[in-house]
């Protein structure tokens, strides 16, 4: 399930997202999506991928699209620059916050800080029973154990 999930996020969704943004009727949608997965790190990094082997067509296709049909949808230009924010810089910055964020919930679960929540919580331990009616080698390995 890892696998496909990685597959998905950091392979089908940027390629995806990149049709989008250069159809004209659904440009605008591609460029807010584009936003929508970044806290997905793996999604960052097919983007990075594909915007960083694509910035030129993109652009010119973007161009193109403003040009003609007196920019009917309103599109944006692209910026032509490949490290600009919203394009690999704003990758390169979420995945940090996103690291920084991993790191500091994993070091509190790990530094047991809400164990004192334990009590609150609806699930408790059952008593151990010694009435099990037990097979023979199960008292054997018991006592072997013992």
């Amino acid at each position: 399930m890892t696998l496909f999930l990685h597959f998905l996020f950091g392979g089908i969704l940027p390629i995806m997202i990149f049709f989008l943004q250069n159809i004209p009727s659904t440009a605008a949608l591609g460029d807010s999506m584009r936003w929508w997965f970044c806290f997905i790190p793996t999604y960052c990094i097919g983007h990075g991928i594909v915007w960083s082997s694509t910035w030129e067509f993109a652009t010119q296709a973007r161009d193109g699209y403003i040009s003609i049909d007196d920019n009917k949808y309103d599109l944006e230009p692209l910026d032509t620059d490949v490290w600009a924010f919203q394009n690999l810089t704003g990758d390169v910055v979420l995945m940090i916050i996103v690291a920084l964020v991993s790191t500091g919930l994993l070091i509190l679960i790990e530094a047991d800080i809400f164990q004192s929540c334990a009590k609150f919580s609806m699930y408790s331990n059952p008593e151990p029973r010694d009435d099990l009616d037990l097979d023979d080698d199960v008292i054997e390995e018991h006592e072997r154990l013992a």
